[in-house]
C-alpha cells in the first residue's frame, strides 16, 4: 500500500486511513479475526426482544442477525443511540488492544459497521454496494 501524506493531517488521520485500507483488503473479519465472531455474540445479545425477532426471521443464524442489525444501526445511528455508543465502544476498544489504535474516529466506525453488515469490500463497485446495501 503506498500512503500519500498530503491530506494526512496528523496521527489520527494517518491511523484511520490504515485501519481503513487494511478492511479493504482483508475484511473486518480478516483484521479482527475471531474477535469479530466474539463482537457479532455482543451485539445479538445485547439486541431487544423484538430486535432480535425482527432481525433473526428469515432463518438467520444469531451472527447472521447480528450483520443485518449492525447494518441498519450503521446506515442511522439515532434507530438506538445507546446501543450505537455502547458498539462504538467496544470497536474502539478492539482496535485499541488489537492494534494499539487509539483514535478511530465516528466516520471509521460507522464506515467499517456499514461494510461488515454489508459485507462490501474495496473492489466493490458502485453499482455492488447499491445492490448489496438493499
Amino acid at each position: 500500500m503506498v500512503v500519500i501524506g498530503n491530506n494526512i493531517e496528523n496521527e489520527v488521520d494517518l491511523q484511520n486511513l490504515l485501519v481503513q485500507k487494511g478492511y479493504s483488503s482483508k475484511g473486518l473479519e480478516g483484521v479482527l479475526g475471531k474477535e469479530l465472531d466474539n463482537l457479532l455474540d455482543d451485539v445479538y445479545n445485547n439486541m431487544s426482544n423484538r430486535d432480535s425477532a425482527k432481525y433473526s426471521d428469515k432463518g438467520k443464524t444469531s451472527r447472521g442477525a447480528a450483520l443485518s442489525y449492525i447494518s441498519d444501526l450503521s446506515k442511522n445511528p439515532q434507530i438506538n443511540p445507546e446501543e450505537w455508543n455502547r458498539l462504538s465502544t467496544y470497536v474502539r476498544e478492539l482496535f485499541k488492544n488489537k492494534y494499539n489504535v487509539q483514535n478511530l474516529t465516528d466516520e471509521t466506525i460507522q464506515n467499517l459497521l456499514w461494510r461488515t453488515g454489508n459485507q462490501i469490500t474495496g473492489d466493490d463497485s458502485i453499482e455492488e454496494m447499491i445492490r448489496k446495501s438493499k
